[in-house]
């Protein structure tokens, strides 16, 4: 009876003992992947660093999302760096694994988790929209016409509460006619301190929700709104005797185009291509998901 349940036991214990990750194996594969697409034939296994690793557990199998850094044979090129998906032998990439009843990808939240946002370069460049009695500082990296960032911005307006410190930094997509425009007069408007903190907030908070003109390709129209909800910079604009929307657009634009070429130059140094991504107290969050907010804002 006792060679029964002690059999019954180690077979119960076999059972819930995942496979530990074979990392000599994952860095093999990627050292094999990386010198055939680039044809670096001295790059090697040696060369792939695990950084981080976590389990994904998918009842009663194993996955493990892992960050490698690739360091290259030439120390004058910078590092690279993978996120990925694989099994605990490190031979096999998944880029997504759903649950049939919702199609939510289960793999996506552990990899949020794991990615991260270097930010110290860019933190003069941060546009401070908001400064609160929270406890949280908040940098969210959006378009004003992107629609996912309006939810966005929109559910942290609502949550302004937990908010130590809200930082925009603008990455207009070409796509967006005039978002690029928008972001430029949010970086003007700092720069040169047009409005005080409570009308620069105004701004944001308008220029979040102002409608999308398809039909305005040159901003106009979008301007001419925006100089109708606030007369200061109308005032503005006029004391500098530039009182034409197109000259105000072109003027702007050119301003702010170092700024903002910058901003988004460092960023895709970091494979950010797509918004919005919060960075909530260092732990970043790509697109629109409120549990991960909620997770770190609350």
């Amino acid at each position: 009876m006792k060679k029964i349940l002690s059999v019954l036991i180690l077979t119960l214990l076999i059972g819930v003992a995942y496979a530990q990750l074979n990392e000599t194996q994952l860095k093999e594969q990627i050292a094999e992947r990386v010198s055939r697409v680039t044809g670096l034939s001295d790059f090697t296994a040696d060369h792939v660093i695990v950084e981080e690793k976590q389990p994904i557990h998918l009842g009663n199998m194993e996955l493990w999302a892992v960050k490698v850094k690739l360091i290259a044979p030439d120390p004058k090129q910078k590092p690279g760096q993978l996120l990925f998906v694989t099994d605990p032998q490190g031979k096999y990439q998944f880029s997504k694994v759903a649950l049939l009843s919702t199609g939510k990808n289960v793999l996506e939240e552990t990899l949020s988790e794991m990615r991260t946002i270097s930010l110290d370069s860019l933190s003069k460049y941060e546009g401070t929209i908001y400064r609160g009695k929270g406890s949280h500082n908040v940098v969210m990296i959006s378009d004003p016409f992107c629609p996912y960032c309006r939810k966005t911005y929109e559910y942290l307006r609502k949550h302004r509460d937990n908010i130590k410190s809200l930082s925009l930094l603008h990455f207009p997509l070409s796509y967006h006619a005039n978002s690029k425009l928008l972001c430029s007069l949010l970086v003007y408007c700092d720069k040169h301190n047009v409005l005080n903190a409570a009308r620069y907030l105004d701004l944001a908070d308008y220029l979040y929700r102002i409608k999308y003109r398809r039909d305005d390709r040159d901003g106009t129209k979008t301007m001419e709104d925006i100089l109708g909800k606030f007369p200061e910079l109308k005032k503005h604009f006029s004391a500098m005797k530039v009182s034409d929307t197109t000259k105000i657009n072109r003027m702007i634009l050119k301003e702010a185009h170092p700024t903002i070429t910058y901003i988004t130059d460092k960023l895709k140094e970091q494979a950010i291509a797509s918004t919005p991504v919060l960075s909530i107290d260092g732990h970043r969050i790509d697109g629109f998901r409120i549990p991960m907010i909620q997770r770190y804002l609350d």
